[in-house]
Parts: C-alpha cells; sequence; structure tokens
C-alpha cells in the first residue's frame, strides 16, 4: 500500500473530462496530459501530473513504486535544492564584511529565507519516457515567482533547477 490517497474530483467538473483508471481511481483526461489530486498521508496536497491524454501501464508502475518510496524521494530531491539568491562564495563574504563595516542590512536581504525544512511538495510529474520530476512549494514562491522542480531518471536525481 502507498503513502498517498486520491482525492474526489472537483464536484463541479464536466463529467466529460472524468475517467476512472481501476488501480488509481478518478482522474481528470485532458488532451495531452492527466491529473489527479492526491494527498500525503497526514500531510499536504499535491498534484500527480502524467503526460498523455490517460495513465499508461509504464506511468502506473511507475507511481506505485513512487507512491511506496516518497518519502525518500522527497528527501533526495530536497537535499539537492540550492537556495537561487545564492551568490557565488567570494560576493557573500565581501557582502557580510560591508554590511558588518557599515552595521546596516546586506544588499539584496529578503523577508524570506531559503530553507529545504520549508519546500513542501506541491506535484509529482510523469513522463511517457519513465523519467518524472518533483515540484515544491517554498515560501520564497510570492517573492522570486520561481520554484524547484527535481527531475529522476533511473530512479536517481538528474537535475535540480528553480522554474517558472
Amino acid at each position: 500500500m502507498g503513502t498517498t490517497t486520491h482525492l474526489p474530483c472537483p464536484s463541479d467538473l464536466d463529467p466529460r473530462l472524468l475517467e476512472h483508471h481501476p488501480e488509481l481511481g478518478d482522474y481528470v483526461s485532458g488532451t495531452n496530459s492527466w491529473t489527479q489530486d492526491r494527498v500525503v498521508d497526514g500531510g499536504p496536497e499535491f498534484l500527480l501530473f502524467g503526460r498523455g491524454s490517460r495513465p499508461s501501464d509504464e506511468q502506473v508502475s511507475v507511481w506505485q513504486v513512487i507512491d511506496e518510496r516518497l518519502s525518500e524521494l522527497v528527501t533526495k530531491a530536497t537535499a539537492t535544492v540550492q537556495d537561487p539568491r545564492r551568490k557565488p562564495r567570494l560576493l557573500e563574504l565581501l557582502a557580510r564584511a560591508i554590511a558588518v563595516v557599515l552595521q546596516t542590512p546586506r544588499m539584496g536581504s529578503t523577508k524570506a529565507e531559503f530553507s529545504r525544512d520549508a519546500l513542501s511538495l506541491s506535484q509529482v510529474r510523469l513522463e511517457r519516457d519513465g523519467s518524472f520530476a518533483l515540484f515544491f512549494h517554498t515560501p520564497l514562491e510570492d517573492e522570486i515567482d520561481v520554484s524547484p522542480m527535481v527531475v529522476f531518471r533511473s530512479w536517481e536525481v538528474a537535475e535540480s533547477r528553480w522554474v517558472p
């Protein structure tokens, strides 16, 4: 049994878009993608998103493994996410030194601080080739208009970047 549960589709949804998969449950079908709202047991809601108009057998198989290993995969993913505002080390040290000397806040400081602990799963996107991506909410989203995406290939992190 997995670590997540699918949520009911919105009641105001056009019934022509609603499909049912025997293993996944109800999902919303589109021309090039399908979606399903899910919730982590005792945790946040997120979107399961698949390429194609309906879940392929391969996507269902990949999702079942992701669901079983979700906590481990989220931990792996968040460990790779870097602060998007991170300055090169030398510039950061120089900015700190100037701030101390002038006793003023550092330039570019913001209200929201980056913290991997503050990242929360917002979407799992299944690709047709068996790869998948985890997207995360962050307190920085509203301030910088991007959020982290971590791509997995062969169950290992292949890429970690910030996307609009």
